[in-house]
């Protein structure tokens, strides 16, 4: 029997945990565009599944009383994750339709740069990267932003495997 009360609930603090998912997203897509020598875009966006993680367990012992199954996790995990990519998305197109203004497009084409380099050092064609590049280019704010969209979506679920089966707990 489906109880309602349960998906509900499972449903609200899967949207309060994507805002805040969403958040360290935006921190960490920051940072890359501002500051892309450095590693913390990517250190902030890697510790995504520990913040999930965090989340469960404050969803389990807040709500559930410290008990929770491996598929209400699942779901949690995977519906936090479905919110916070499209938080994430909404806030990406808004940010590549207004504030872009090809910078980054300009970090992706000097990563690239790096990457051909150690392509032509390898005897690899470097053709690849710039069809690329050149298709990136073409894509419109809508179609970036829903890019990445998909993106975290599948991400999101491959992660909620894990994250869900360390963090599920049966009752005492």
């Amino acid at each position: 029997m489906i109880d309602v009360v349960s998906i509900v609930q499972v449903k609200a603090y899967a949207r309060q945990g994507g805002l805040f998912l969403s958040l360290a997203w935006l921190v960490s897509f920051a940072l890359i565009l501002l500051v892309p020598k450095s590693s913390w875009g990517g250190l902030v966006a890697m510790s995504s599944p520990f913040l999930v993680g965090w989340l469960l367990q404050r969803f389990r012992n807040e709500a559930l009383d410290g008990a929770i199954s491996f598929r209400r996790a699942l779901v949690f995990s995977c519906l936090t994750f479905f919110y916070a990519s499209m938080i994430f998305a909404l806030a990406q197109y808004v940010y590549f339709r207004f504030l872009d203004h090809g910078l980054f497009l300009t970090n992706i084409v000097n990563q690239a740069g790096l990457l051909a380099e150690v392509y032509k050092q390898n005897g690899m064609p470097t053709t690849d990267i710039t069809e690329g590049l050149t298709l990136m280019g073409q894509l419109s704010p809508i179609e970036l932003a829903f890019l990445f969209m998909m993106q975290n979506i599948f991400i999101g679920w491959v992660v909620s495997l894990p994250v869900a089966l360390f963090c599920k707990k049966k009752q005492r």
